[in-house]
């Protein structure tokens, strides 16, 4: 308040009226940059919060219809495998399991099995679709040789273990709500 009355003293009333009118302006700019400044960051920061939940929830799908994917396909494999162990000690097979293809016999079920891990790939991952591929390989191998379980076995524990080490279902615990 001195100031603008020193200010009066030693210049003239519309120089000092223009000396404040700038002060004042210089204000209102400041503030209304910082509160677009303000508004950008907060803009920003929630765009890359909404980013954020939007690629975990889309993270949250892809391991789910990776863990389905495979829970079927293995499932679907493991059954052949049985019906096949059941041929190999005198069982008939189930109506429909083989398709004649004049040079030999294709397992249906497994041929399902193959195409969908095509389709499957990229859900899947290389190491899921390489374990569940390489078991659906050594089922084949079990269709034409029923005495040599080695490679079935094999590549059964090398697909548990590649599953334990994409979804960590050891480390899943149930634990009890306490009141």
């Amino acid at each position: 308040m001195n100031d603008i009355l020193d200010w009066l003293s030693s210049y003239s009333g519309p120089v000092v009226f223009l000396i404040l009118l700038g002060a004042g302006f210089l204000f209102v700019a400041r503030t209304v940059v910082q509160r677009a400044v303000d508004a950008a960051i907060g803009a920003r920061a929630e765009r890359g919060r909404l980013q954020l939940g939007r690629r975990s929830a889309f993270e949250e799908r892809v391991l789910t219809d990776r863990y389905v994917a495979f829970q079927d396909l293995f499932a679907r494999i493991q059954k052949v495998t049985t019906t096949l162990n059941g041929i190999a000690h005198g069982q008939r097979p189930p109506d429909g399991f083989y398709r004649d293809l004049g040079s030999g016999r294709d397992i249906v079920l497994l041929t399902a099995v193959f195409e969908d891990l095509g389709t499957q790939e990229p859900i899947l991952g290389r190491r899921l679709h390489s374990a569940l591929d390489e078991l659906a390989q050594a089922a084949i191998a079990f269709a034409n040789s029923p005495d040599d379980l080695d490679r079935w076995e094999t590549a059964r524990q090398d697909l548990l273990v590649a599953a334990e080490q994409e979804f960590g279902l050891s480390r899943i615990r149930w634990e009890e709500l306490r009141g």
